[in-house]
């Protein structure tokens, strides 16, 4: 079957689809996918590495490959556009698919389709490395594809490449079902046999017919099938399901609809054109209708509530035309969902007797049936009615109703169910304006939500109903409730501000979540739940009291309350506890037993003790302004915690002998902490932060891991036992303590060092050698000398007002050093080290400075310098070896003297200005 036979009614292809890609960027990932699904389907595909064959040309296989495909997928990648091959390979499919027989699908993989388009981005770059003369021809075939109807890759699926990839494959399936129907006119025969074929199928009969070709190899057996499926597909009107946009809309308009077709997926162009197109199928069950391409109808997020309502208006139809347009609607309808629906209710004509699942979108639906019509769908199991115009309901008239789900229909005052509905289980009402909701007939209700019906303030509930799992109330009126006949509830979500009374059962079997916010409620009993996990109260700020379960609670949240006391004694299988905004909780019975207690978290409460004895497998334990907290009692045993931060406590000790297994130790403004007991050792500890407490002594000798130590405003603090073994610590800062010396020798891997006002300090040792310390602050200390010579890698020295200071060594070379602020020191002599980065050096007030002095030539005019600023003000600098750095002039008299240098020998730098005051 030779690719350039002429056949009868269009061109045979050796290819279905061919992929053009950028090699090194997607042929052993996307592209390999996508191939592998396209050979699975059994569409023929072409791909470079797969199909050459050893020994000829690519170019010239190439071109023969190209013009022998019927479909191209062009994958556009960042670097698709650096290929010459690419290029001219784009150049000759967009020639070849602006014929009749071929298409060209563009994929933007990592790109987007302006990037292509424009030559920007990414793309831009790629093909900036091509020369202009040659790029033309490109330019044209980047910009023609960038136009084509294609996919983007992070716009789909929300960039799940096995989504994406799936849904390539289908719709180039569905293409070539449509389209792969010719009878090539060289096979000898062949119309005869497919007749014969086809005549077996009886494909007039609805029933599943198999026929077997049998006959030697190469005999043309797989010809024929084919054959045979292009001839019955390519006639629309035989297929039972339609959703391709073409096919549908030849159909409709030209009303060539047949009793074959059962599925049918529109986009809404003409509600006319549709339904007489739908006159002769008869047997159609599953009719989708849906908004034109420029309008957004499609879906809705019950939670934010947004939808298009221009959508539900822009086809807006009155009554006098539902009975000549829909009386086309078939009868055997099992499936209707029609978003945007024009017309104000449902045409007297349509039986409906089959009718299982109805869904409106934005719809202008005011009723269900045209005025004085009142028919009972005996079949119809699933209502969806979201965002329309319906102003009453009679759910009577649904006996097998299962699921009603009734979103932002904000006419809706009525809902009537006056008999028992026994297959009801599902209701959902949101945004509507019911004020009563009677469900006394809904015996077998599972789930109900109920959200954001404002004007709502009687609820009903059925008398007994033994399966309802799952209640949502949220923005109502209601004041009572009662649940006491509910035992086999599962989850429980009030939100209701007006809320004063609600009676749970004795006993519930099956309760494992409760949600409570935003209540009037005082008393909260939630009797005997036996399997409740998971209690949320919040905003509750009337309760007084609260009665818990004892048995399974693991999850159990308290926020803005009233109470003044809480007893969790029992609750041994507690895992997380918060309470938040308290204010007025006095007393906490921690449970006796709390083996599996992980987290708590306190924030502003008035607890003044404590006691965690018998919380050994705590691991985060936050205490957040507990300002009244006088004692904090830390397991007895061998302790799990690993995060504790306190804040704004009345603490004075603390005791965290146990706790070996600590990771961060916060402790911020407990102003009244004068103690912290660490543990003997405390191998995991990576960060301690300790802000305004009154330690004098601070032990942590057996941090081998430490990385960051913060000590702010520990003004008392006289004694840091830093770890024997630093070699992980990175980050130290230090402000207002009364050390008088540091030790750091072992600090090897320091980066930061920050000492603030550490005003008695007079020794400090850092490591003989630390390459990556980059920034030292040390302000206001009473250090004499300081050596720096093993820290080559400095970026950062700041020492102001270390007034004492009397010695300083610098590196022998610091090639990345560029501030130096010593100002108000005592130094005499100031020998710099090779800094050619160096931009600003601070020496004002170094009264006693005599001296500057750097290698030759690593401040002068010979090497090109980045110094911007030196500040020398009040320096007697008398001597520098740097003759073409400082130029000394007599200038400026007057009452006071100056001695000021004006210029600088240093031709190549960028300095701003030089003054010396004496």
């Amino acid at each position: 079957m030779a690719s350039s036979s002429a056949s009868c009614t269009q061109k045979r292809f050796k290819y279905d689809v061919f992929l053009s890609f950028r090699g090194e960027d997607t042929r052993k990932s996307f592209v390999d996918h996508l191939y592998h699904a396209l050979e699975r389907k059994s569409i023929i595909t072409y791909k470079d590495d797969e199909k050459i064959k050893k020994g000829k040309r690519i170019s010239d296989e190439l071109v023969r490959a190209t013009e022998d495909s019927k479909f191209y997928i062009i994958v556009f990648s960042k670097n698709y556009a650096s290929s010459s091959w690419c290029l001219d390979e784009l150049v000759k499919i967009m020639e070849c698919q602006k014929t009749k027989e071929r298409t060209a699908y563009p994929v933007f993989y990592d790109v987007e389709p302006t990037e292509v388009r424009k030559q920007s981005g990414a793309v831009g770059e790629a093909f900036a490395k091509h020369k202009e003369e040659v790029v033309k021809k490109w330019r044209v075939a980047l910009r023609e594809a960038a136009d084509l109807v294609g996919w983007e890759l992070k716009n789909t699926f929300d960039g799940h490449e096995a989504k994406f990839i799936q849904n390539i494959v289908e719709e180039i399936s569905l293409e070539l079902g449509y389209n792969n129907s010719s009878i090539d006119g060289n096979l000898v025969g062949m119309r005869e046999r497919i007749k014969v074929v086809v005549s077996s199928l009886e494909t007039d009969i609805d029933d599943v017919r198999m026929i077997g070709i049998k006959g030697i190899g190469g005999g043309g057996k797989t010809t024929l099938a084919r054959c045979v499926f292009d001839q019955i597909s390519n006639d629309p009107s035989t297929h039972s399901r339609l959703w391709i946009g073409e096919e549908i809309e030849d159909i409709l308009v030209e009303e060539k609809g047949t009793e074959e077709t059962r599925c049918i997926k529109v986009r809404l162009a003409n509600p006319t054109t549709i339904m007489k197109g739908l006159r002769n199928m008869k047997k159609l069950r599953f009719l989708y209708v849906t908004c034109s391409n420029d309008l957004n109808c499609d879906g809705y997020d019950s939670d934010t509530v947004y939808y298009n309502r221009h959508c539900r208006d822009y086809f807006y139809h009155d009554n006098d035309d539902i009975s000549e347009d829909l009386q086309y609607l078939p009868h055997g309808l099992q499936y209707l969902c029609w978003t945007g629906y024009p017309y104000t209710c449902l045409s007297k004509y349509l039986q409906a007797n089959n009718l299982v699942g109805l869904e409106m979108y934005c719809s202008n639906i005011t009723q269900l049936w045209e005025e004085g019509e009142t028919k009972v769908l005996q079949k119809l199991r699933f209502i969806d009615l979201c965002f329309c115009k319906l102003k009453t309901l009679d759910i009577g008239l649904f006996p097998c109703l299962e699921r009603l789900n009734i979103v932002s229909c904000d006419n809706l005052v009525e809902l009537h169910m006056p008999v028992e509905n026994f297959k009801l289980k599902y209701l959902h009402l949101c945004s509507c304006k019911l004020r009563t909701l009677d469900l006394t007939h809904a015996q077998n209700l599972e789930t109900l939500k109920v959200t954001k019906c404002k004007d709502l303030v009687e609820l009903h509930f059925p008398l007994e109903s033994l399966k309802l799992k799952n209640i949502s109330l949220e923005w109502s009126k209601l004041k009572n409730l009662n649940l006491t006949r509910y035992q086999n509830l599962e989850r429980l979500d009030l939100i209701c501000g007006n809320l004063v009374e609600l009676h749970m059962p004795d006993v519930n079997f099956k309760l494992k979540s409760l949600n409570i916010c935003r209540s009037k409620l005082r008393i909260i009993d939630i009797g005997r739940a036996q399997h409740l996990e998971n209690i949320n109260i919040k905003n509750n700020l009337y309760l007084v009291e609260l009665h818990l379960p004892i048995e399974k609670l693991k999850v159990f949240k308290l926020e803005c309350c009233d109470m003044e006391a809480l007893n969790l004694t029992h609750n041994r299988c507690l895992e997380k506890l918060h309470l938040v905004k308290c204010k007025n909780l006095l007393e906490l019975h921690m449970p006796v037993e709390s083996q599996e207690l992980k987290t708590i978290y306190l924030y502003r409460s008035k607890l003044s003790n404590i006691n965690l004895t018998r919380c050994q497998n705590l691991k985060k334990l936050d205490l957040v302004q507990c300002n009244a907290l006088l004692e904090l009692h830390m397991p007895i045993n061998r302790s799990e915690l690993e995060t504790i931060y306190l804040r704004d406590s009345k603490l004075r000790t603390l005791n965290l002998t146990l706790t070996q297994n600590l990771k961060k130790i916060h402790l911020e403004e407990c102003e009244n902490l004068l103690e912290v007991d660490m543990p003997i050792e405390s191998p995991e500890l990576k960060a301690i932060y300790m802000y305004c407490s009154k330690l004098k002594t601070l032990r942590i000798t057996r941090t081998q891991s430490l990385e960051t130590l913060h000590l702010i405003e520990c003004k008392e603090l006289l004694e840091l036992h830093m770890p024997i073994k630093s070699y992980v610590v990175r980050i130290i800062y230090m402000s207002c303590s009364r050390l008088k010396a540091l030790n750091l020798m072992w600090t090897q891997n320091l980066e930061m060092l920050h000492l603030e006002e550490c005003y008695e300090l007079l020794e400090l040792h850092l490591p003989i050698k630390c390459l990556k310390l980059k920034n030292i602050y040390i302000r206001c200390s009473k250090l004499r000398s300081l050596n720096l010579t093993g820290i080559r890698n400095l970026e950062t020295l700041d020492l102001l007002q270390c007034e004492d200071m009397q010695e300083l060594h610098m590196p022998i070379e610091s090639p990345k050093l560029k501030t130096i602020n010593i100002s108000c020191s005592k130094l005499r002599t100031l020998y710099l080290g090779m800094c050619p980065s160096l931009e600003c050096l601070d020496l004002h007030n170094c009264f006693t400075l005599e001296e500057v002095s750097a290698p030759v030539g690593c401040l002068s005019g010979r090497v090109r310098h980045p110094l911007q600023r030196i500040i020398v003000t009040g320096s007697y600098i008398n001597k520098c070896n740097q003759v073409d750095f400082f130029r000394k002039s007599n200038c400026v008299p007057d009452e006071k003297r100056y001695d000021c240098v004006n210029k600088l020998g240093c031709r190549a730098t960028n300095v701003e200005f030089v003054i010396v005051l004496v």
